[in-house]
């Protein structure tokens, strides 16, 4: 899962402007310097190193400093693109996906989930600028969220789409018939079909879980909304208001992503 808090930013503009080139190539330099005067004892080569450290310190700290806002916008633009790229590629198939699976519920939620996340997309367009990073925390922590959603409705649409060949009309007339034949050579057609409707009921179940979660996302996107209307009238409790808001969106993106690295053990297993 992507990484928008505060300390995976400090991370990648620690580690954009250790690799920088105005970080990187004095060092060089510095480290040349200093081999050629311990070899050579050259005035010339320490003169070297010691300016090669004074621009790497200085470029370290002029990018660190100075142009930290540049490096995390690039990183936090990366971030961005990679979650657009990655609900693209999954919608291109999810309508097709519900429908194949008869998944009404389905195709009735996603409308929503896209009306909740571009109505929070909206509010925080009329209340931050594009340039603040808080603005590209929160845009990423609902994009993931939004992401999380899509996902759901691709495992639950797989789940229905599992079962959907099995006839529980059938089947449940079928096992009427066995109760009232009392048939010992029929025990085996009886419990393969219960079989069958249990594991019919488990993915409905099971999707229906996913449903329910997705809803629970919604309602977390719109709590955040509220949270960010208040944010230029009482200043102070909606800073904490809309924190903790984006903080449950945060375990909310987090909880799916458990959810996909259970599941991928499972089809390593």
């Amino acid at each position: 899962m992507s990484d928008f808090s505060k300390t995976s930013v400090d991370k990648a503009v620690l580690k954009d402007t250790m690799t920088h080139p105005a970080s990187v190539y004095p060092a060089a330099g510095a480290i040349l310097g200093g081999v050629g005067f311990f070899l050579f004892h050259s005035p010339v080569a320490l003169a070297a190193a010691s300016a090669g450290v004074a621009l790497g310190v200085g470029g370290w700290v002029y990018n660190h400093y100075y142009r930290r806002g540049h490096f995390s916008r690039k990183y936090l633009d990366a971030l961005h693109e990679q979650i657009r790229q990655e609900t693209k590629r999954r919608m291109e198939t999810l309508v097709d996906d519900l429908k194949e699976a008869g998944s009404s519920q389905g195709l009735s939620q996603l409308p929503r989930l896209k009306m909740k996340f571009e109505n929070f997309v909206e509010i925080l367009d009329s209340k931050l600028e594009k340039e603040e990073l808080t603005y590209g925390r929160y845009l990423g922590v609902a994009e993931q969220v939004y992401l999380a959603m899509v996902d759901n409705l691709m495992e639950a649409a797989a789940k229905l789409k599992s079962v959907s060949a099995i006839d529980d009309g059938y089947i449940r007339k079928r096992l009427k018939q066995l109760a009232r034949e009392k048939d010992s050579n029929d025990r085996e057609e009886e419990s393969a079909l219960k079989e069958r409707l249990l594991l019919m009921d488990r993915m409905k179940e099971e999707a229906q879980d996913l449903f329910a979660e997705n809803e629970a996302a919604m309602t977390k996107l719109d709590t955040a909304a509220a949270a960010l209307t208040g944010i230029k009238t009482k200043k102070g409790q909606a800073a904490m208001d809309m924190e903790y808001a984006i903080n449950e969106l945060e375990i909310m993106a987090g909880r799916a992503h458990m959810y996909d690295l259970r599941k991928n053990e499972g089809n390593h297993g």
